[in-house]
């Protein structure tokens, strides 16, 4: 009896640190393509803050509480969005302070959604008075993909500690925490001269090359498509805007990002649902998160290497304008071997 009993008590211990070992990122490392960086465990805050944690700090007027809003101006002029009334005393951002056409790292000018320049993101934060003592928060409107790529260039330039409003304003205004005036980032002058503390984009970003030779290579790696089912099985939407043609990489995974939310609330679902939803899918394979411009896949990328602690995760910012471009006749048919990659393939002639 008392060897059964210590059985038992064993293979409970077992299954514990597996379970515990699986939400910790403790899975196989897959070998990586040439210049794919590896990004090592650092010792961070939970990157989700509450809206309840949020107003506590900014209550205590802590000077290094730096906060971020990701709104579109659009947004922010419709007084029935909750994008409208954002966070007092907050900085806003939008899409064109961080991410831009004609980036060198593209392999076109045509090209939007590529992150700006280290020295572009460096004045930004200047500009919000960014130091190394700072806690950086950032927050979305009614969603909460454009809050994730913020962050997610946030750890490329190295700021370990930046966290992000789990809900953002959504969460926020259903909490009935204050709002007021905010400020546009890119309008203000710098008060403090930011410089990158670790400028690391290969432990975060991919090119077309890499996930071209990750498709190729589905034993040890993934790539998801985070755009809705719609438009991987070919259709348009609005969100496919500035793409060369619709369709799919052939080889990619389609699970929609916002499955990761509860959509009533934009706030996380637990680990063990985001294990549900992912685990199958990503299970001793690196990962690379693709959708249209690196933004809603920026949020995927968040869920699997920040909340999950998953290794080997990284996001490819071109996406499908990126992969669209190299397919289509625009391009000048430089790259046959994408063209030949791709399925549910319209070549648009040009930009949707």
């Amino acid at each position: 009896m008392k060897k059964a009993k210590k059985l038992l008590f064993s293979s409970l211990a077992i299954v514990l640190v597996f379970s515990m070992c699986f939400l910790a990122g403790c899975r196989r490392t897959a070998a990586a393509p040439a210049d794919v960086g590896m990004g090592g465990s650092v010792e961070r805050p939970h990157p989700l803050i509450s809206a309840q944690e949020l107003m506590e700090l900014i209550d205590s007027r802590d000077p290094n509480l730096v906060v971020i809003g990701v709104i579109d101006p659009a947004h922010e002029a419709n007084p029935q969005n909750v994008s409208s009334r954002p966070i007092a005393g907050s900085f806003l951002v939008w899409r064109p302070d961080y991410s831009a056409a004609g980036s060198v790292e593209a392999i076109a000018r045509e090209i939007v959604g590529i992150r700006r320049p280290r020295s572009d993101m460096e004045l930004l934060l200047s500009r919000a008075g960014v130091t190394p003592n700072s806690l950086v928060v950032v927050y979305g409107g009614h969603v909460m993909q454009d809050a994730a790529r913020v962050f997610w260039q946030l750890r490329v330039l190295g700021i370990e500690n930046a966290r992000m409003l789990d809900g953002g304003l959504v969460a926020w205004d259903a909490a009935g925490f204050p709002t007021g005036t905010a400020v546009r980032l890119a309008q203000q002058l710098p008060t403090v001269r930011f410089n990158a503390p670790n400028y690391a984009p290969s432990h975060f970003a991919v090119n077309l090359y890499q996930v071209r030779d990750a498709l190729l290579n589905p034993d040890e790696w993934v790539v998801i498509d985070t755009r809705s089912p719609g438009e991987f099985n070919g259709g348009n939407a609005p969100g496919m805007a500035g793409a060369f043609g619709t369709g799919r990489m052939a080889g990619s995974v389609n699970q929609n990002w916002i499955t990761a939310v509860d959509p009533n609330t934009m706030i996380m679902r637990s680990p063990e649902e985001l294990l549900a939803i992912y685990g199958d899918i990503i299970r001793g394979r690196n990962v690379i998160a693709h959708c249209v411009v690196g933004v809603r896949s920026a949020h995927t990328w968040f869920v699997l290497s920040e909340v999950l602690g998953i290794p080997n995760v990284y996001l490819h910012g071109g996406g499908w304008v990126e992969w669209s471009f190299a397919a289509s006749e625009i391009s000048g048919e430089r790259w046959p071997e994408i063209l030949a990659m791709v399925e549910e393939w319209t070549d648009n002639g040009g930009p949707l």
